[in-house]
């Protein structure tokens, strides 16, 4: 009946089958899709933290090599370019779901002022946010460790 007065007058509605399946389908369809979408995006942070590191290393080739010549073990290397890329990572996740809930509520605030039938209310919950966070932090780590494994195997008056 909801469809039938959605349609124009001269259009007749026959028969509706599986409606609830059809759209049910359709949302299975559309979350497959967000998941496939969020593991291409956990591939490009992996990425750029392995060149966020890298950039490091080469930037504070002269730094990293002065600690090793003054005795600071591999391990405190590895530690110090873990935490650079880690804070940066955390910091830029932070910004990103600050930025993403903001952008998406006023994407469907500005959407219901132009088509008042749109009834979207975006709502971020703090456990899919943590996800969201945890899982950047891991990429990044992911990401940065075989740089920071790397910089660790030269000698101290080597550059990285």
């Amino acid at each position: 009946s909801k469809i039938m007065q959605l349609l124009p007058e001269n259009v007749k509605l026959v028969q509706t089958q599986q409606l609830k399946e059809f759209l049910w389908q359709i949302n299975a369809q559309t979350l497959k899709f967000l998941n496939v979408w969020s593991i291409a995006v956990y591939a490009v942070v992996a990425a750029a933290s392995y060149i966020n590191a890298t950039r490091l290393i080469t930037e504070s080739s002269y730094e990293l090599s002065m600690l090793r010549a003054i005795g600071a073990k591999k391990r405190i290397v590895f530690v110090i370019i873990l935490a650079y890329t880690a804070t940066v990572a955390f910091l830029g996740s932070t910004l990103g779901i600050a930025l993403g809930t903001a952008g998406t509520q006023t994407t469907s605030t500005i959407l219901r002022w132009i088509w008042p039938s749109v009834d979207m209310a975006p709502f971020l919950k703090l456990e899919q946010a943590l996800k969201t966070l945890l899982l950047t932090l891991a990429s990044s780590i992911i990401g940065c460790i075989y740089p920071a494994l790397k910089s660790t195997r030269t000698r101290p008056n080597q550059h990285p």
